[in-house]
C-alpha cells in the first residue's frame, strides 16, 4: 500500500475527522431542507394569487359586460346608476371600478377589478366603433 506523507492521517486525528464530516454533511442537509421550505412557502402564497387574480379578472369581466348592456340597452332605464348596473358580489373583498368615454367615432369601456381587497388588480378594455 503506497502512502503519501502529505495525506496521512494520525490515529489521534480520525474522530476528528468524522465529526467534521458528519457536522458538513448535517449542514448541507439542513439548508437543502430549508431551501426546500422557502420554496413551498412561495408555492403556497402564489396558489393564493391565482385564486385572488381569477376573482379579479371576472369582476373586471362584469364590468365590462355591465357598461356595455347601459350604452347598448339600458340608456335612460334606471338600472344604470353612473353608466354601470350595480352588482354585488358575495365576497366583500371584490369590487369593481369601470368607466366609459368617447372619443371620436369610439367609445372606450375600461373596467379594473380588484381581488383580496386592492391586492390583485385585472384591467380588461374594450373599444367599440360607432360607424361612419
Amino acid at each position: 500500500m503506497i502512502q503519501n506523507s502529505k495525506f496521512k492521517i494520525k490515529n489521534s486525528q480520525r474522530g476528528q475527522v468524522m465529526i467534521l464530516s458528519v457536522m458538513m454533511l448535517g449542514g448541507i442537509m439542513l439548508s437543502g431542507a430549508a431551501i426546500a421550505g422557502l420554496l413551498m412557502l412561495y408555492q403556497i402564497k402564489s396558489a393564493n394569487d391565482a385564486v385572488n387574480s381569477a376573482k379579479a379578472i371576472f369582476a373586471a369581466d362584469a364590468g365590462l359586460e355591465s357598461v356595455t348592456w347601459c350604452i347598448l340597452k339600458g340608456a335612460g332605464t334606471s338600472a344604470c346608476v353612473d353608466g354601470i348596473v350595480p352588482i354585488v358580489f358575495d365576497d366583500s373583498t371584490v369590487s369593481i371600478n369601470a368607466k366609459s368615454q368617447t372619443v371620436g367615432s369610439e367609445i372606450i369601456i375600461t373596467s379594473r377589478g380588484y381581488g383580496a381587497s386592492g391586492k390583485a388588480v385585472r384591467i380588461l378594455e374594450t373599444i367599440f366603433e360607432t360607424g361612419p
